[in-house]
């Protein structure tokens, strides 16, 4: 989640406990078809404690994430995405493909973007509507600046790819 760079998870068969945990802590999350999630952690007398719980309630609702995390209910692919925890469903066998499909898209954008894109959903989320858009426009106001923004105007003036640098 602190990583300026995209993270992308990709599942299949079984997705449970620690593991869920962790993709959840990814920006995208590819599921082959038929993947099983669960968080099985309190019939063993225990609780999530990765920030399983923490992401699951901001990614899917709090009486949602009781719901999972109480009552061990697991789901299957189709339901993850959705309630929204699933990027995307592969057909069996084909979601290192379709998250390799996420990144190419990313390699299309501006990598300064969207990094600061990244920190501003996770840190905005929490804020009041006032402070999340201000913080908003202070990481515009920074990304105006610079050379991937000049590129992309031009790129796009002049119909071509752009290519960014970073900078």
């Amino acid at each position: 989640e602190r990583m300026e760079k995209p993270v992308i998870a990709a599942v299949h068969e079984y997705c449970l406990g620690m593991a869920w945990e962790l993709a959840l802590a990814a920006d995208f999350r590819v599921a082959a078809q038929g993947t099983r999630f669960s968080l099985p952690e309190v019939q063993l007398g225990l609780i999530p404690d990765v920030g399983g719980t923490s992401r699951l309630a901001r990614l899917a609702g709090e009486a949602r994430a009781k719901e999972l995390v109480m009552l061990a209910r697991g789901m299957d692919a189709g339901k993850a995405y959705d309630l929204g925890l699933v990027t995307e469903v592969a057909e069996k066998d084909q979601h290192l493909e379709s998250a390799l499909g996420l990144v190419r898209e990313l390699e299309g954008c501006a990598p300064l973007a969207v990094g600061m894109a990244k920190k501003i959903i996770n840190r905005g989320t929490h804020l009041d509507g006032a402070t999340f858009r201000e913080l908003e426009a202070l990481a515009q106001s920074t990304l105006l600046n610079t050379a991937d923004v000049k590129e992309g105007v031009m790129a796009k003036m002049q119909k071509r790819p752009p290519e960014f640098k970073g900078k």
